[in-house]
């Protein structure tokens, strides 16, 4: 039996990828371990790589994620570009800046998603517009409990707010994305 009760049978394969710098990157390396099944074991030790073994069913090729010199992670903007995502029309917000992203977490709850992360752009005005000073919004790895990633090619006035259905989600399992707009 593999670790999450699952019946096993076939090759047993021990894949090591980069130890995660910070404990919510170790917990969502876990997470994407433990979804892929026929887990046998996982191994977490300071200062060496993660190491995992988990079954192949015959026939079934390995991954590139789980070769140690292909791995590459999706980015939150590959993902949002492949997902359902809607426009915030700012309707029913008010007239203030926290009501606005207030109201875009209400409707996204409201569809049964889980605010988990927050796309800005690198040059965002996202922070001076929430009265962040930028000294602070450079190091904060969240925002209201969100995960805070940042892409390049984003415009400094859009932010897109994403939702899962667990609130410790990775990036792989974010379904929903609400674009707003700086005002």
């Amino acid at each position: 039996m593999s670790i999450g009760g699952q019946e096993i049978r076939g090759k047993l394969v021990t894949v090591q990828m980069d130890m995660p710098g910070d404990i919510d990157g170790i917990l969502d390396a876990v997470r994407r371990i433990m979804m892929m099944g026929e887990i046998r074991s996982i191994v977490l030790r300071d200062g060496e790589p993660l190491t995992y073994q988990r079954y192949v069913r015959p026939g079934e090729e390995i991954k590139p994620s789980e070769s140690t010199s292909s791995f590459a992670e999706l980015t939150l903007m590959d993902v949002v570009r492949q997902i359902q995502m809607e426009e915030f029309s700012g309707e029913g917000a008010g007239g203030n800046v926290n009501s606005y992203l207030l109201t875009m977490i209400v409707n996204m709850e409201f569809d049964g998603w889980t605010f988990t992360h927050l796309l800005v752009g690198e040059k965002t005005r996202f922070w001076e517009w929430q009265g962040v000073q930028p000294l602070v919004s450079k190091k904060l790895p969240h925002f209201l409990g969100a995960r805070i990633e940042r892409e390049k090619t984003l415009p400094e006035d859009v932010f897109i707010i994403c939702g899962a259905k667990t609130r410790g989600a990775t990036i792989a399992e974010v379904c929903f994305a609400l674009k707003g707009n700086i005002q």
